[in-house]
């Protein structure tokens, strides 16, 4: 026997009239939910993830360099690389200071342009500018600072800073700091990107004999030793300095 229409749209289950669907007559069927779509439900996550993100990054505290004021602040063992950092180096007298007694201790241009944070070619830039005194004796050099040894060096050797006079001139009152031997400081009064460009300076540069090891402290014969003697034993020129005057 055929089934009607109206007989195929209900059936009896289990006692129940039910519709196409299973449920019971009066039972609202539930809606079909919309489906997202693929691209916009995985740009959610990410979206989240960066703003826990910056938030995180916003809450980091950001570590801060603490640049010293003065010489016996400065830790040679410890981050150096504020130098590089420090706008106008050359008119820092505590840069100019730190960066001689680097190549003074016995470091090598490379190494120590790694501890200041500068690149190597800034560096050797640097360190030509301020006339720092340099050691022809390529076998002093090495990656160890001897920082006792360029205490040393330098008390030895009688190089001092000097401002140059042309810091007057400018408008913030900052001028280069420089190397020069003690006994030129009243002669040599600019720094030496300024003589140079005048025309006053030979591409002469100071010269010093570096002190390492043994020879960093005298031993008590070389102190009861005669000045005359000790001066032909060693050389009068251990610690030659630039004849270029200004």
């Amino acid at each position: 026997m055929v089934e009607t229409l109206a007989q195929g749209t209900e059936k009896a289950i289990a006692g129940k009239i039910a519709g196409f669907f299973g449920g019971s007559i009066g039972q609202r069927e539930l809606p079909l939910f919309g489906v997202v779509g693929g691209t916009d439900r995985h740009l959610v996550k990410p979206r989240l993830e960066q703003i826990e993100k910056h938030i995180a990054r916003l809450a980091r505290p950001i570590p801060e360099f603490i640049i010293p004021k003065t010489e016996t602040e400065v830790d040679f063992n410890g981050d150096l690389t504020w130098i590089g950092k420090i706008r106008r180096p050359l008119t820092n007298k505590l840069v100019v200071w730190v960066c001689g007694m680097l190549m003074m201790g016995g470091l090598t241009y490379r190494e120590a342009a790694k501890r200041v944070g500068m690149t190597q070619s800034a560096f050797r830039t640097f360190r030509t500018r301020s006339s720092i005194p340099v050691d022809e004796d390529r076998k002093k050099f090495s990656e160890i600072l001897d920082e006792q040894g360029a205490r040393e060096t330098l008390a030895q050797a009688g190089y001092v800073l000097r401002h140059c006079i042309t810091a007057s001139e400018n408008s913030d009152g900052k001028g280069n700091w420089f190397w020069v031997h003690k006994q030129d400081v009243g002669k040599i009064r600019l720094s030496p990107p300024k003589r140079k460009r005048i025309h006053q300076i030979e591409g002469r540069y100071n010269k010093i004999s570096i002190l390492k090891g043994t020879t960093a402290k005298p031993v008590l014969s070389e102190l009861m030793m005669p000045f005359a003697k000790a001066a032909s034993t060693h050389g009068c020129n251990r610690n030659s300095r630039s004849a270029a005057h200004a």
